[in-house]
C-alpha cells in the first residue's frame, strides 16, 4: 500500500497508470492539463504512450482505437474539448469498446480561461453513457479504477467529470499499484454498423446496456448519504465537499441527510428511493447547471413520490459561477428556516472577482511587439482600423487596453472562420484573423483551405511562438520538442499555409521591424488570403 499526497488530477494520473493504461492522450486546458503532465512523469515510454494530440477529436480517437484493440486508454480534455470530440463519441456509444476507456473531462465554474461555463454532465448523459464525478483526491483514485472495471465489464466509454476546484484541491491517498490482468490485444475489430438497422440495433443494445450499468449501480460504494431528518440535500463531487463543510459547521447533519450521488448517469433510482424515503424537501446543491435537480424530479415523478425539490431553476441556489461557502450558506439556511420567500438574496454576498484573464502579455512577448508595430502602422498610413478575430490563447491579452484590438472570439480553432464571415460584411475595412500556431494545427487549416478556395479577403497573423502558451506551453507540430522536452522534427508552417494556396504568405523572424513593415505593406495591399508568419519564441519555453 502507497500513501502519496495528491491533487484530484495527480490522483487521477496514478490510477491511469496503476490500472496499466496503454495509452493516455489530451489536449491541454485548464481545469485537466495536469493530469498528462502527471503521467509524463510518472509512466515509462515502455509502459504507457502519453501524448498531447492534434485536437481533442483526435485524441478521443486514437483512445478508441486502442480500447477496441483490447486496450485501456485515458483520453482528457476540458468541456470545450468534448464538443469537438462529441461528433465521435456518439457513434463510440452504440459501437462500444473493448478496453477499458475512460474519458476524464473537466469543467470550469466561473470560467476562468474558457469561453464559457458548460455542464459535461449534460454531455455525458445525451451520449448516453456512464458519468462519474469524484469529488476528493482518493476519490478520484478509486472512482477512476471503477471506471475502468464499469468500461469493461460492460463495454462502453466511461466519462469522468471532474470542476476546477476538484482538480486543485490536495488530500492524502492510499493505493495499491498492482495492474488487474487485462483484455488480450485483439486483431479482431468490428466496429462499423451499416446498413441503418444495424445502427439502430446498436442503439438498443447500448439502451440494454444502460439498464444493467443501472443495475451495477444500485449497491455502488460511489454513492453516499449521511445524517437523518425529513429534509435532504442532494450533491457530487467537489460541491459536495464544499456543501458538507458548511454543513457540519451549522451542526445541520442531525436535521438534514446529505446524499452525494457519485454515478450521475444513469441515475442510481435504487439508491435514492431507499435514501428518500420519509424525506418530504430536497434540494440540489451543484455546479453548473441543474443536472441534479432535474433528475430528481424525474426521478419523484417515475416512483409516484411527493418531493418538493430545490436548486437552481426556483433560485434557491446560486446558478451562476462557481459556488463558495457563503452561496451555500444561504441557501441551507433558506432550506432550514420558514422558506417566506422564492430563495435566498446572493446578491448580498461580496465575492471575489472570478479571476482577470487579462493580465497582459509576459515581458518580451512576441505579441506585444508585432500588434504594437501593427497599430503605429495603420496610423502612419491613415488605414480604418481592422475588424480583429481571436481565439482561446494568448490573443485574449489584446483585449485590453493600450491594444484594444479583439472584436470577436468564439473557440479554439475558430479564429479564421468567424473573420471570413465578417469580411463578407465589412467591406470598407480589413478583416484580421489573429491565429495562434497551436490554434493552427488543431483546427484551423481546413478554413485556411476554404478561404483560399472562395477568394475570401482576409488577412491570418499566424503568431508563432512555439508552444500552447497559455495553457503552459505544451508542444505542437511546428515547437521542435516533445512533450518531455526533447528535439523535434518541425512541420513548417509556411508550407502548410501555401498548401492551402494562400495568395500571400510572408513570415517574419523575431522582432524585425522593417521586415515587419514590409510585410504589413504586402499584406494591406492586395486582396485574397493573405498570411503573415510572426515567428518568434514565448519567452517563457
Amino acid at each position: 500500500m502507497q500513501e502519496l499526497e495528491l491533487t484530484g488530477n495527480e490522483a487521477i494520473a496514478w490510477a491511469a497508470k496503476c490500472m496499466g493504461v496503454d495509452v493516455a492522450t489530451g489536449y491541454p486546458g485548464l481545469p485537466c492539463t495536469s493530469i498528462i503532465n502527471t503521467l509524463k512523469n510518472i509512466a515509462e515510454p515502455s509502459e504507457m504512450r502519453v501524448e498531447w494530440s492534434g485536437n481533442e477529436r483526435i485524441a478521443l480517437e486514437t483512445a478508441f482505437g486502442v480500447s477496441i484493440s483490447g486496450g485501456r486508454s485515458l483520453s482528457v480534455q476540458k468541456m470545450a474539448g468534448l464538443n469537438v470530440a462529441l461528433d465521435s463519441l456518439m457513434v463510440m456509444n452504440i459501437l462500444g469498446t473493448l478496453g477499458g476507456m475512460v474519458v476524464a473531462v473537466g469543467d470550469v465554474p466561473g470560467s476562468i480561461f474558457s469561453g464559457n461555463e458548460q455542464d459535461s454532465r449534460n454531455l455525458g448523459a445525451f451520449a448516453e453513457l456512464p458519468v462519474l464525478e469524484p469529488g476528493t483526491p482518493q476519490e478520484a483514485f478509486d472512482f477512476t479504477v471503477e471506471a475502468y472495471q464499469i468500461s469493461e465489464k460492460f463495454g462502453v466509454p466511461v466519462v469522468l467529470r471532474f470542476a476546477k476546484g476538484f482538480a486543485l484541491a490536495k488530500g492524502m491517498v492510499s493505493f495499491d499499484c498492482d495492474t488487474p490482468q487485462k483484455m488480450p490485444i485483439t486483431s479482431v475489430i468490428k466496429r462499423s454498423y451499416a446498413p441503418a438497422a444495424a445502427r439502430v440495433g446498436g442503439h438498443k443494445k447500448l439502451h440494454q446496456k444502460m439498464k444493467e450499468i443501472q443495475a451495477y449501480f444500485a449497491d455502488s460504494q460511489l454513492n453516499t448519504s449521511e445524517g437523518s431528518g425529513d429534509k435532504a440535500v442532494v450533491t457530487s463531487g467537489f460541491t459536495y465537499v464544499k456543501v458538507k463543510k458548511v454543513m457540519e459547521a451549522k451542526g445541520l447533519l442531525g436535521a438534514c441527510k446529505l446524499i452525494k450521488v457519485g454515478t450521475l448517469n444513469p441515475l442510481p433510482q435504487e439508491f435514492l428511493s431507499e435514501q428518500l424515503a420519509g424525506v418530504t424537501q430536497a434540494m440540489a446543491i451543484e455546479e453548473i447547471e441543474p443536472f441534479l435537480e432535474d433528475m430528481l424530479r424525474v426521478f419523484a415523478n417515475t416512483v409516484g413520490q411527493d418531493l418538493k425539490v430545490f436548486g437552481k431553476t426556483g433560485g434557491q441556489v446560486q446558478w451562476e459561477g462557481e459556488l463558495s461557502p457563503e452561496h451555500i450558506e444561504l441557501s441551507l439556511d433558506w432550506l432550514a428556516g420558514d422558506q417566506a420567500t422564492a430563495g435566498p438574496d446572493f446578491s448580498v454576498i461580496q465575492v471575489a472577482e472570478a479571476g482577470n484573464e487579462l493580465p497582459g502579455f509576459c515581458d518580451d512577448c512576441p505579441y506585444e511587439f508585432y500588434f504594437s508595430e501593427l497599430k503605429k502602422y495603420l496610423a502612419k498610413n491613415q488605414l480604418p482600423r481592422p475588424v480583429f478575430t481571436g481565439e482561446p490563447g494568448c490573443s485574449i491579452y489584446l483585449e485590453a487596453p493600450p491594444f484594444e484590438m479583439l472584436d470577436a472570439k468564439t473557440s479554439l480553432g475558430g479564429s479564421l472562420g468567424l473573420a471570413c464571415g465578417l469580411s463578407l460584411m465589412q467591406t470598407d475595412r480589413e478583416t484580421v484573423a489573429i491565429v495562434g500556431d497551436s490554434a493552427f494545427f488543431h483546427s484551423e487549416i481546413p478554413t485556411f483551405v476554404y478561404a483560399a478556395q472562395n477568394g475570401i479577403n482576409v488577412i491570418a497573423m499566424i503568431v508563432y511562438n512555439h508552444a500552447a502558451s497559455v495553457t503552459g506551453r505544451q508542444p505542437n507540430p511546428a515547437s521542435g520538442f516533445d512533450l518531455k522536452g526533447e528535439k523535434a522534427d518541425i512541420t513548417e508552417i509556411a508550407e502548410v499555409v501555401s498548401a492551402c494556396k494562400a495568395s500571400l504568405v510572408k513570415t517574419v523572424k523575431g522582432k524585425d521591424e522593417k521586415a515587419l513593415w514590409d510585410a504589413f505593406d504586402a499584406a494591406f495591399n492586395s486582396k485574397g488570403l493573405r498570411v503573415l508568419i510572426l515567428d518568434d519564441l514565448c519567452p517563457m519555453i
